[in-house]
């Protein structure tokens, strides 16, 4: 009959986000509807962000390059290099993904392991932590008498990054 109508989407499709706006319309004598006579989803979104850490010192790693592919498809939907924070964000829509490193940082071995995100309509940002166990060597170091050439106890070393200055490493023979 004619008058004034609203409708109200009562469950969204999967992977959008509900319309809880009423949506009205009206029917006039003639038969006629004006008004809205559709309704529109916002797909699901969820940010996603990547943290790359070191195994050894817990410390954060910039130059790790993630790739993350659709897990039915297996085709590669985003790729991304961390930044100085050794964080990189990203925003996935509704669905699951897999995700994995594919070139690790200067000095560290490419993390091997494969992970696995799933978007859905209930939850905040997703948080995932890769790690990169840095690539070492053991190294022998001996202080010597150059006389008599007898190895020489009590004194201190430090071991510092040629790039950077940092220390490394600090030890007494």
């Amino acid at each position: 009959p004619f008058g004034e109508y609203y409708f109200l989407e009562t469950k969204a499709p999967e992977g959008y986000l509900l319309n809880l706006a009423k949506q009205y319309f009206t029917v006039h004598k003639d038969g006629k509807v004006i008004g809205h006579t559709n309704i529109e989803n916002e797909k699901i979104k969820r940010e996603v962000e990547f943290t790359k850490k070191d195994t050894m010192n817990l410390k954060t790693v910039p130059g790790a390059t993630l790739e993350v592919q659709d897990a039915k498809t297996k085709k590669v939907v985003w790729t991304g290099t961390t930044g100085k924070d050794g964080k990189v964000k990203l925003v996935l829509e509704y669905g699951e993904y897999i995700y994995h490193e594919i070139v690790a940082p200067k000095g560290y071995v490419k993390a091997d392991k494969y992970g696995k995100i799933i978007v859905t309509e209930k939850g905040a940002t997703i948080q995932e932590v890769v790690w990169n166990e840095p690539i070492t060597s053991d190294y022998e170091l001996t202080k010597k008498d150059t006389i008599s050439l007898k190895a020489l106890s009590g004194c201190e070393v430090e071991i510092k990054n040629a790039e950077t200055g940092e220390v490394v490493f600090k030890g007494v023979t």
